[in-house]
């Protein structure tokens, strides 16, 4: 690790001078000859190496000492920050870190005598976690920062983080409160949608939440919504959350348009639900998803019926001669999907808590694996969305029924889309299309887009591209694993 400021003085952390009366592996060297001789600097010796050298004049620098993600973290300290003012003849140690974030490599840039930036890093087992802290007093103390990623380049209060050339750009100007970005469309992978409501569009991205009131022609960041949120934007009368312990999920329904909530969970002889949807049609009627929905289920599903409220439940089960490799629902409707036979693509529909079943099969072109979601914005309108997973190429399946599931439509969607299409009404549905995989990443096609809408019930799609201002604030930002 070198540091050069102007041809001739620099700085080099390096293995220690082997006559030097100190602990550690490392220490500082200093070149007034542009390398052609070194000096050791008395009193650097360290026992975590170096991570960074840092100047701002050939006079004042500033170096952090750290263990790297797979170093020894067992000893302490864990990350050390000193300063000198003299180019180097003495070193006043400013912070040592012993636990927390500080288990990490970490570096530090400076941009004047008292304000500095701290990144760190912390990895293992394919898991890794970045923070970042500030100073306002040379380093003597730090205050943690949320951050979208590390960033790797400073300049008084801003800072940029970004690693990929066509991925978005992160900027604080603030030493870190707040972020904006600047990101291409393409670059803005929608995972789900969150809201399809009139002209309301709310999609969680990868970039982190986005929002459109006027129907995808303009777009902006958001704070994410919770649960609750969710399902009062929708005019839900019921939906699940997640367990306060993070395991599992629970229901929750309204009789008063939101104003109060019941919890309630069926008692299905499982503790703990793998996954949970709630779709109710008034207050009393509903469905509950709480289990899983993927495997071989048998003749019982893991959807329960209420009538009352949630008093009492009624265990759904399988249409006849149907095995249950996927379930799903939408306000009173379920969809059961059966994969038993790999040359058919067979699936049920269900409009009376199981009571009969409308079924479709069709010759399965290749054997494809599918996956499939049912939206039902109606009691009438009813859209199912069949398709082929994320590494087999080919356009998604709908079937819309205007009719509650007496009859048919079968169409295609433009491209491959994910299987939950959202349906606003009768004619008008939201879809986000599958990238094509390439290796660890995804990207996408030329003529595919990230959403795409329809206004006459499937027949016509037309591509989208969420475009967002280049002051977009960020909210998707992170805190680092643990506080120092």
């Amino acid at each position: 690790m070198v540091r050069f400021l102007g041809e001739r003085v620099g700085f080099a952390a390096a293995d220690r001078d082997p006559g030097a009366a100190c602990q550690g592996s490392q220490q500082l060297w200093k070149t007034l000859d542009g390398a052609a001789t070194w000096r050791a600097l008395p009193g650097t010796c360290t026992v975590p190496p170096y991570s960074s050298l840092d100047f701002l004049s050939e006079r004042v620098g500033y170096t952090s000492a750290s263990y790297g993600p797979h170093g020894d973290h067992s000893r302490s300290p864990h990350v050390i920050v000193r300063a000198t003012r003299d180019g180097g003849t003495s070193w006043e140690t400013r912070y040592v870190g012993r636990k927390g974030l500080w288990l990490s490599e970490t570096t530090v840039h400076f941009t004047d005598a008292r304000h500095g930036w701290a990144v760190s890093h912390v990895g293992g087992g394919g898991v890794t976690f970045d923070g970042l802290h500030v100073s306002s007093d040379g380093g003597r103390t730090w205050q943690s920062r949320p951050i979208p990623s590390p960033p790797s380049a400073f300049a008084g209060a801003s800072a940029w983080a970004g690693d990929d050339l066509n991925g978005p750009l992160w900027r604080t100007n603030d030493r870190g409160r707040t972020w904006q970005m600047s990101v291409a469309p393409e670059a803005i992978e929608p995972l789900s949608f969150v809201v399809a409501h009139g002209k309301r569009l709310v999609i969680d991205t990868k970039i982190g939440t986005i929002e459109s009131l006027d129907g995808g022609h303009t777009w902006t960041t958001r704070q994410p919504l919770s649960p609750l949120d969710q399902a009062r934007a929708r005019g839900a009368l019921a939906f699940v959350r997640p367990k306060r312990d993070g395991f599992g999920f629970v229901a929750l329904v309204t009789r008063d348009r939101g104003r109060t909530w019941r919890t309630f969970e069926p008692s299905h002889g499982r503790s703990r639900w793998d996954s949970g949807a709630a779709a109710f049609a008034d207050p009393d009627h509903g469905l509950v998803l709480a289990g899983p929905s993927f495997s071989v289920l048998g003749p019982g599903l893991p959807v329960y019926a209420t009538a009352d409220s949630g008093e009492s439940w009624r265990r759904l089960s399988a249409p006849p001669s149907f095995r249950a490799d996927t379930v799903a629902i939408a306000v009173g409707v379920v969809l059961v999907t059966d994969y038993s036979n790999s040359a058919r693509l067979k699936f049920g529909v269900s409009v009376d808590d199981g009571a009969h079943w409308q079924k479709v099969s069709l010759v399965n072109e290749g054997r494809a694996t599918w996956e499939c979601g049912v939206s039902a914005p109606t009691r009438k309108a009813l859209w199912v969305t069949c398709s082929r997973t994320p590494d087999q190429v080919g356009s998604t399946l709908i079937f819309r029924s205007d009719d509650g599931g007496s009859t048919w439509t079968r169409l295609s969607g433009a491209v491959q889309f994910q299987s939950r299409l959202v349906a606003v009404d009768a004619n008008e549905a939201w879809a986000i299309g599958d990238p094509s995989t390439t290796g660890y990443g995804v990207s996408w096609q030329k003529g595919d887009a990230p959403l795409w809408h329809t206004t006459d019930g499937g027949l016509r799609w037309k591509a989208v591209w969420p475009r967002l201002a280049p002051t977009a604030r960020t909210y998707a930002v992170e805190r680092e694993l643990v506080r120092g």
